[in-house]
């Protein structure tokens, strides 16, 4: 059966002006604009939800785009060359959240103009929609990917992963849900804190980095940080309508500090442009630019958003950098140790399992992999009477040229190292697989209640740390993977492995704490019905934004979540 998918066309600038030679790169049209010029329009267009009406058609986008010049709007109306689509009836866009972020991502880089020069509204922004034009007819070009699939996969894969690489580049852009985004950041700040403090490592004294890196800030304990962070975030539009991103430092006590906080966070001058690479290096790691003395104005509160948490691992390695060493391979030693630490120890074991206990506390039979102390033991094993979860936790990253090359092979290639096996080293899917034969078969004796497998259900679990792979498609591949590696066994009772993101189990904290596990189990019956009707294409995510049931817990616990912050 083929899949319908919803048809959009994306108008470029031969569509948009079709009397014009276009010309490349989509900087050329920029260059005689005033740097904050561009950088207002931007800030403007990033605080519209992608979802939004402006970005639902192409009337809408210039309706909107030129709303005090009436006539310009007429004269592009009456321009617009739609192209022939016979038996298809497209709806047309125009604006985009990529397009926009290219812009802005090279007028960070841009000089400014020198004072006085000044240039009319109706001329900038036309040389504005002329540059995103030309980004536009780049996508186009990008979009030919279904060309590149294996002709060696069936519909159904081929459906599968074209849905991946065209979700996966930007997929923690563009489905963005921001309260959510600071829940969980907030919460993962004040886990990675208790961690620095508790953990003991042989080579790294997580204890004294912290100690450094809140004096580079000149703070002395995590709920000084995490209050600042607040502060910050309190400026970020979280519903529609809400446009004002500009904002200004109170005058108060805590003046000085803030000052020098968001400077971690501000645009600087002579930054480089590098238009090999997409991934906005420059926009995520300073979201903010100075209006006037003691002003700022939010670039991109999506980027702003991911500092609270993404933004704290690279923070605190610059500081470790920053360390004298004798040679420049003990540095590249110490850097390789942090990053397996704050993946391996403090994301896929710590994190994970505070989690889990925070909701159900010491009850029911559990063992997480450090006190089974078993070669190949899952990540966190939980188990109520003939219920079982089974958890793998994956903390992995792919290179930004992957992950936007829209090659679905090679996107496939690279997903499948990470999430099913790496060389002869089960990954994920096969390590599920592996336990679940392992415990059918009886072979291992830890869990003493276990008195017949056979009749047990079980939930294999895939938790992913990285908003980015929560895409569409996804899970439908994994659980290709899983499926081969069970083949021959009855399968009536495992269910499909369900790939939840780290996010989304923090969300489920106040929906699911002090309650018994049957809930769990039967939310997640509920999401395999739902992903079954949707072919696959349903997230965990998703599926829980759809729900409101958990919205007014979720704000009880974001308030004491906040509270609890000055007591770390």
């Amino acid at each position: 059966m083929t899949q319908k998918i919803d048809f959009k066309f994306l108008l470029g600038f031969s569509e948009l002006f079709p009397k014009e030679k276009p010309h490349s790169p989509f900087q050329y049209y920029l260059q005689q604009l005033p740097k904050y010029f561009i950088l207002d329009i931007c800030a403007e267009l990033l605080a519209i939800f992608p979802n939004d009406l402006v970005f639902s058609d192409d009337k809408n986008f210039i309706k909107y785009f030129f709303k005090i010049s009436p006539s310009l709007c007429l004269k592009l109306f009456g321009q617009i060359k739609y192209p022939i689509t016979p038996g298809l009836h497209p709806t047309y866009i125009i604006g985009n959240h990529f397009a926009v972020l290219r812009i802005a991502e090279y007028a960070a880089t841009m000089h400014d103009t020198v004072p006085g020069f000044e240039i009319s509204y109706e001329t900038g922004r036309l040389e504005f929609l002329k540059s995103l034009a030309v980004i536009n007819e780049e996508i186009r070009q990008k979009d030919d990917y279904l060309e590149d699939i294996s002709e060696d996969l069936n519909e159904r894969e081929r459906y599968a992963l074209a849905l991946i690489s065209n979700s996966i580049a930007y997929h923690d852009i563009l489905n963005f849900d921001y309260a959510g985004q600071i829940l969980c950041g907030i919460y993962r700040a004040k886990q990675l804190f208790s961690f620095f403090k508790d953990h003991q490592d042989s080579k790294i004294d997580t204890s004294g980095l912290l100690s450094r890196f809140l004096n580079r800030h000149g703070m002395d304990n995590p709920a000084d940080f995490l209050n600042d962070l607040l502060y910050l975030l309190t400026f970020i539009p979280f519903h529609e309508g809400n446009k004002n991103l500009a904002f200004k430092i109170s005058d108060n006590s805590n003046q000085e500090r803030n000052r020098k906080f968001l400077e971690e966070f501000v645009l600087k001058d002579n930054l480089e442009y590098d238009p090999i690479f997409d991934d906005f290096p420059t926009l995520r790691s300073r979201p903010l630019y100075k209006t006037a003395p003691d002003t700022y104005k939010i670039l991109c509160g999506a980027f702003l958003i991911q500092k609270v948490f993404k933004g704290l691992y690279f923070s605190i390695r610059d500081v470790l950098s920053s360390y004298k060493y004798e040679t420049k391979k003990i540095r590249e030693i110490q850097l390789n140790s942090f990053r397996q630490m704050f993946t391996e120890e403090f994301s896929e074991k710590y994190l994970l399992h505070n989690i889990i206990e925070e909701i159900y506390g010491q009850k029911y039979i559990r063992f997480s992999d450090k006190n089974l102390a078993i070669n190949g033991a899952p990540d966190y094993y939980f188990r109520s009477g003939n219920t079982l979860f089974l958890f793998e936790s994956k903390d992995f990253l792919l290179k930004a040229t992957i992950k936007q090359s829209y090659k679905p092979n090679e996107v496939l290639s690279e997903l499948r190292k990470s999430l099913y096996v790496s060389g002869d080293k089960p990954k994920a899917a096969k390590q599920l697989a592996n336990s679940i034969k392992k415990i059918i078969n009886s072979d291992w004796k830890f869990d003493k209640g276990l008195k017949n497998p056979s009749n047990i259900k079980i939930y294999p679990i895939i938790i992913i740390h990285d908003s980015s792979y929560d895409v569409p498609g996804l899970s439908y591949w994994v659980n290709n993977w899983f499926n081969t590696e069970l083949e021959g066994i009855n399968r009536v009772k495992i269910k499909p492995v369900l790939l939840i993101p780290i996010d989304a189990l923090i969300k489920l904290i106040p929906l699911l704490k002090g309650t018994q596990p049957h809930q769990f189990s039967e939310l997640l019956e509920n999401y395999i019905e739902k992903q079954k009707d949707s072919n696959d294409i349903l997230t965990f995510s998703s599926y829980l934004a759809s729900s409101d049931k958990n919205k007014k817990k979720e704000n009880e616990y974001y308030r004491k979540t906040i509270k609890s912050i000055a007591i770390i």
